[in-house]
């Protein structure tokens, strides 16, 4: 029997996008031991969904099948659930974070003392960490620190909860946590970083902080992470699948939007970016190309 993919003639080119002919499965098996075969793109994913901000939880953010949640607001009361949690005011409740996805806000406190009777509200939660509470000493709580990851062969921090706010009367304002934190300061308010999830700081009436978006990876991260690293999806080719890439909530302050990294080897083919999405010009880092995608929802493909 030829090797040749059952064509007689001059030989036939396999390639990781065709294989043209019959081919013996000793033929095929062989391919496959070289990394030359047919097969599924593995596309490695970072998905983190938009922060929470003033009275308002983030966007959900989507990949194919993977959505991470969008974080919980900072409450002037409550603090939201979502994929962190948002911090209390000093008479609330904290909010919870999706398991996985992030940690929950801090609760708040009432100064006692000089300047007794302000208000000091918890940290946002991170995906890293939980929010501080806040303190009867007069200090509000910090936002968690969120989680990085070198999907694009450098480490970014991303998902970070906000700072608490306060009410004045001798109080001090919480830090917004690593990974795109607000932090607030006297009367002026901090919006999370675009494009990094971030929760926003709570309000000068002693609002939470609010919290980080939810955040799913397939690449090693570092910083208590909440949950393990996910496994890359196995995607097939001139397939269509859905990237959406959630808006920050609230408002004044806000948190910050989301972003979608979708990371394959450079062999297994090339992307195909739909009408929708704004996107950054294709890396690469090594043998991997990568694409960083910063608003908008629509389907991307590889050929």
């Amino acid at each position: 029997m030829r090797s040749n993919g059952g064509i007689i003639g001059a030989k036939k080119t396999v390639s990781l996008f065709a294989a043209s002919g019959i081919w013996a499965i000793r033929d095929a098996q062989r391919e496959q031991g070289a990394s030359n075969w047919p097969g599924p793109i593995v596309v490695d994913y970072l998905v983190v969904a938009g922060g929470g901000g003033y009275t308002g939880n983030g966007s959900n953010s989507v990949f194919s099948t993977i959505t991470s949640t969008g974080g919980g607001s900072g409450g002037e009361n409550d603090g939201g659930n979502g994929g962190s949690g948002g911090g209390a005011r000093y008479t609330g409740t904290k909010g919870t974070g999706t398991a996985s996805q992030g940690f929950d806000g801090g609760l708040g406190a009432q100064k006692t003392g000089g300047g007794g009777g302000s208000a000091v509200a918890g940290g946002g939660g991170g995906a890293g960490a939980a929010g501080t509470n806040g303190s009867v000493s007069g200090q509000s709580g910090n936002g968690g620190n969120g989680v990085a990851t070198s999907i694009t062969g450098s480490s970014v921090t991303y998902a970070g909860g906000g700072g608490g706010g306060s009410d004045g009367g001798g109080t001090t304002r919480g830090s917004g946590g690593t990974g795109g934190g607000g932090s607030g300061s006297g009367s002026t308010n901090a919006n999370g970083t675009t494009n990094t999830g971030g929760g926003a700081s709570g309000n000068y009436n002693g609002s939470g902080g609010g919290g980080g978006g939810g955040m799913r990876c397939t690449v090693t991260a570092s910083g208590g992470s909440p949950g393990t690293v996910e496994s890359a999806l196995l995607l097939t080719r001139s397939t269509n699948y859905t990237v959406t890439v959630g808006a920050g909530g609230g408002s004044n302050p806000n948190g910050g939007s989301g972003v979608v990294i979708l990371r394959w080897l450079t062999a297994q083919g090339t992307i195909t970016v739909g009408a929708g999405l704004t996107a950054d010009t294709t890396g690469t880092d090594g043998s991997y190309s990568y694409k960083k995608f910063t608003q908008g929802t629509g389907n991307v493909s590889w050929a």
